[in-house]
């Protein structure tokens, strides 16, 4: 009698089919599938937003100094027997005087800065030249000086020159500046930025003098 109680009990106790084993081992094959899929999207957001992190930062930095070495732009001239000033403006290039950034609580002189947009292999990117300035000095940029990257990646970039108010009263710009006997009014730095990426605003600079020279 108890063994045939074992017998039925082992005859009611089955193990998984080899049918329910593949349906079972499918679908854990899709769980994990969807979930290596979902971090793999994952990953790429994170990467996709600190890479518009980053991108947005350069551009920020290089704004900021725009403006600021523009804020201090000054009327001077090369040399006494000249009438131009030492400021240069084209649509890829612009050059001037400023003082240079306060060091340890004081300025540390004249400087002559050029900012610039070259190409590269991935479209155009901003430059910062700069070198000391003192009267009689070389004019040009050949020899020591400093440079520095602003932002890379740009599809194009261009600067324009406020000149005088149109009939309308609108803001007349141009993109080369052909008064060398006085200073723009504003300077205006437009950034282009590949297709898929925001667009980022065009800077407005307003100089602190507008002619007369020191």
């Amino acid at each position: 009698m108890i063994a045939n109680t074992s017998m039925a009990a082992a005859r009611g106790v089955r193990g998984f089919t080899l049918m329910e084993m593949m349906i079972a081992m499918a679908l854990v094959g899709m769980a994990l599938t969807i979930a290596f899929s979902a971090l793999r999207f994952a990953s790429r957001s994170w990467e996709r937003t600190d890479a518009l992190g980053s991108e947005l930062d350069q551009l920020r930095i290089a704004s900021s100094v725009v403006r600021r070495q523009l804020n201090q732009a000054q009327a001077i001239r090369p040399d006494e027997a000249r009438r131009d000033l030492m400021f240069s403006g084209g649509p890829h290039s612009l050059e001037f005087v400023a003082p240079a950034p306060v060091q340890g609580g004081r300025l540390s002189g004249l400087y002559r800065y050029r900012f610039r947009f070259d190409d590269e292999m991935q479209g155009k990117a901003l430059w910062l030249d700069y070198r000391p300035w003192f009267p009689g000095g070389d004019p040009g940029w050949q020899g020591e000086l400093s440079t520095s990257l602003l932002v890379s990646g740009l599809q194009d970039g261009e600067f324009a020159y406020h000149a005088d108010m149109s009939s309308s009263g609108e803001p007349r710009w141009q993109a080369v500046w052909d008064k060398p006997e006085r200073l723009p009014t504003m300077v205006r730095m437009v950034l282009q930025l590949p297709e898929r990426s925001t667009p980022w605003p065009d800077l407005v600079v307003m100089l602190p003098v507008t002619g007369g020279v020191r």
